[in-house]
């Protein structure tokens, strides 16, 4: 399998898993959280150890995929706590391979956009967001995201939400 090809396999299942986030619906919060975690969980599965992440102007390093999970589990709780709730739509995508080495061993660029359809409640109408994605094939035959880039994610949802990661830990 060429590397443009696993990246994309890697992305189209990625994509379906991200897409099941329209399922949850609000619920009491013991309901939501184990749905939300299962979420997390199966998100962060597609990313590498050492992942990490831009976002304006920081980056995170992510040890393990756990962490990526800890981390999605805890911002995913907050967009349904800020009456977002959790769906993220792919729209378009185009994948550029960027060193491809024997064996498909290498690297390329998954450019993505998502419409994100928040809540009817919320009283937004659906936006799109860019994310770049950073996909690594390793000669071990490990695959996986080792970066994204969320500045787009990030932008849109305080443009409309600006207190969207205050969420009264201090």
């Amino acid at each position: 399998m060429s590397l443009a090809e696993a990246a994309a396999k890697h992305l189209s299942a990625y994509q379906d898993t991200v897409s099941t986030g329209k399922e949850l619906k609000f619920a009491p919060k013991e309901e939501l959280d184990g749905k939300i975690r299962k979420l997390s969980d199966g998100v962060a599965s597609f990313y590498l150890p050492k992942a990490v992440f831009f976002g304006m102007p920081e980056f995170t390093v992510f040890d393990t995929p756990t962490d990526v999970a800890d981390t999605l589990n805890h911002v995913s709780g907050l967009y349904f706590t800020k009456g977002l709730g959790f769906d993220l739509r792919p729209k378009s995508h185009r994948i550029e391979v960027v060193c491809e080495a024997e064996r498909g061993v290498g690297t390329a660029a998954c450019f993505v956009k998502w419409t994100y359809h928040p809540s009817e409640k919320s009283g937004f109408q659906p936006w799109d967001v860019d994310i770049l994605y950073g996909f690594r094939k390793r000669a071990d035959g490990t695959a996986g995201w080792e970066y994204c880039v969320i500045d787009g994610e990030l932008t849109e949802m305080l443009k409309r939400v600006p207190d969207l990661f205050d969420d009264g830990k201090k």
